[in-house]
């Protein structure tokens, strides 16, 4: 009776926070999508984010009441960590703070917040549950913002009048969820909508979503191949055979893909940069030589907390690299420690976890690492 008093405690408190974090990542993601394709929406976009913030904090303020709460020691020893390194950044490079104030109202909530309530959770069942119709969600709006951004054009970029970032970072968490829903289920719809998703970033977004979503998908093709028990082990053997056709003649499945794009009158940027005679680092590369060059000076304890935006004299503008952007923060020695603890913690979690388990951790680990040598940083 008690074993089953416990479950049910557990088992809403896993719903009440899983609904809130998808919720979250769902209306966050499309906001972001229309924004940059809607005109009337981008010059409202000020308004739309004190909404959403009001409304996530009152979503996230009711799961806090309503959960049973245990905080795990793991959480406190990462909030305790993060606290003394912004508190030891504001003392040790006073020309930070500006940056850490500016950044809070938008970490706080979506970083600490998220990070306390997921450290709550039991059982990845509700987040799967969610996610899983979120993603669907996520890729009509994904669509829409295509459509207009085909009728209108990106609306903050001068450059290239067809590519938006949000687009493709928020598509790519819908096309992983979808992709992971086809190799659970083994049905063409979840393979083909995610299809319909890759191509939209293919079209309108940055090639970085790619890498996790090409690393999802080899993982997952071998693991459904090398298991004996696999009902359709041919189908895999034929997309593992496709795989391998495409690694070989890449370039020129590219062009025909552009050609194709070309025909609805669509220029992808991403195809644009794959296929010119050097590979586009779109600046990172310079980005990448200056950090690394003002780190080899400050190797001991870096810049401290957002301090690449320092270096680099833009708040705009960060380190385009998880890696580098760990290091920039905290320098070599103590950087290496907490990538060390971060793959160790992701990878036990992998190893102790149940098989659905591992399919769900196997797709965060696909989004951020890869990704991690070309994008994002450390807050985000």
């Amino acid at each position: 009776m008690m074993l089953r008093e416990e479950y049910y405690i557990y088992s809403n408190n896993d719903r009440y926070i899983s609904q809130a974090t998808c919720m979250q990542i769902t209306l966050v993601g499309i906001k972001n999508m229309l924004v940059q394709a809607v005109p009337f929406l981008y010059a409202r976009n000020s308004i739309l984010n004190t909404l959403l913030l009001v409304f996530i904090g009152a979503m996230y303020l009711r799961t806090f009441f309503l959960i049973k709460k245990t905080t795990s020691k793991r959480f406190l020893f990462v909030m305790m960590f993060v606290i003394a390194s912004f508190m030891w950044t504001i003392i040790a490079f006073p020309q930070n703070t500006g940056n850490i104030m500016s950044a809070l109202p938008r970490t706080l909530p979506y970083c600490f917040v998220t990070c306390y309530l997921l450290s709550e959770l039991r059982s990845f069942e509700w987040i799967e549950y969610y996610m899983g119709r979120c993603s669907i969600v996520t890729l009509l709006f994904s669509l829409v913002s295509a459509v207009f951004i085909f009728r209108n054009g990106h609306i903050t970029t001068s450059q290239w009048s067809s590519y938006s970032m949000p687009l493709s970072y928020v598509t790519m968490v819908a096309a992983m969820w979808l992709l992971y829903r086809y190799f659970r289920e083994e049905k063409a719809r979840w393979l083909l909508l995610s299809l319909l998703g890759i191509a939209v970033i293919v079209a309108y977004g940055s090639r970085n979503p790619l890498l996790a979503i090409i690393a999802f998908i080899i993982i997952s093709v071998l693991k459904k191949v090398s298991n004996t028990q696999t009902k359709h082990k041919i189908r895999y053997l034929i997309m593992t055979l496709i795989g391998c056709a495409f690694l070989i003649w890449w370039k020129e499945c590219l062009v025909l893909f552009g050609k194709l794009f070309s025909m609805f009158n669509i220029s992808s940027r991403t195809i644009e940069l794959l296929t010119e005679s050097t590979i586009s680092t779109s600046g990172r590369d310079v980005i990448h030589a200056e950090l690394i060059t003002a780190l080899n000076e400050h190797p001991f304890i870096g810049f401290g907390i957002l301090g690449d935006e320092i270096v680099l004299n833009d708040i705009s503008q960060s380190a385009h690299g998880l890696y580098l952007s760990i290091f920039s923060n905290y320098g070599y020695i103590i950087g290496g420690l907490i990538l060390i603890v971060l793959i160790y913690w992701n990878f036990s979690a992998y190893k102790c976890a149940n098989t659905k388990e591992k399919e769900i951790l196997l797709i965060y680990m696909c989004l951020v690492w890869p990704r991690g040598f070309t994008g994002g940083d450390i807050w985000s």
